[in-house]
């Protein structure tokens, strides 16, 4: 059972890593086979079809995403300014470091317009735990300014992942730089 799911597993993880090399819309079996130094014949063992086998390893990103989000959240040892700062940066190094995973999972939503994606679903899932978490450690707080001020946060740091030279900014600026003025962003807005 253990090589039965090291071999599955290896075939997901290939599919990641084709989406990056050529894009979601350009990944093909015989690519992914090549990667996990399989055949397709394995794949087509473990996985039903090539659309399958994609919407699986996107989804299985996606729920590590969220898993990494909630650890965070529920680290109550963290001040919220920590556990924010921490999660933008984690946000910011996955779209940085998996690219093509982040435009597979925000294209069907920005452009095709299409709704409950499973992106969606979880980066709505990610904020509406960040909404609760702050309405906890911000008590005193309108829960309406907490949400404006956290989608103002969100929104500028999703940009940055999806977009990253879109401003096309002559100095570059640090992902730590980029964090820092959302967050204090944040805290302004609240503050104001």
């Amino acid at each position: 059972m253990m090589k039965k799911n090291a071999t599955r597993q290896l075939i997901l993880e290939a599919v990641i890593a084709c989406i990056e090399k050529f894009g979601v819309d350009k990944v093909t079996t015989r690519k992914i086979a090549q990667e996990a130094g399989t055949n397709i014949a394995s794949i087509n063992y473990y996985f039903s079809s090539k659309d399958d086998l994609i919407s699986e390893a996107l989804n299985m990103a996606l729920q590590h995403m969220h898993e990494d989000v909630t650890l965070i959240l529920e680290n109550r040892q963290k001040t919220f300014r920590e556990a924010l700062r921490e999660i933008l940066t984690y946000l910011l190094l996955g779209a940085q470091n998996y690219p093509g995973m982040v435009m597979a999972h925000i294209y069907p939503a920005v452009v095709e317009k299409q709704t409950g994606t499973p992106g969606e679903i979880v980066f709505s899932k990610i904020f509406a735990i960040l909404f609760e978490r702050a309405k906890q450690d911000f008590p005193d707080k309108n829960p309406g300014d907490l949400r404006s001020s956290l989608d103002l946060c969100m929104t500028s740091m999703m940009f940055h992942m999806i977009a990253p030279s879109f401003f096309n900014r002559d100095e570059k600026i640090s992902n730590n730089q980029l964090v820092e003025n959302a967050v204090t962003s944040f805290f302004k807005n609240l503050a104001d």
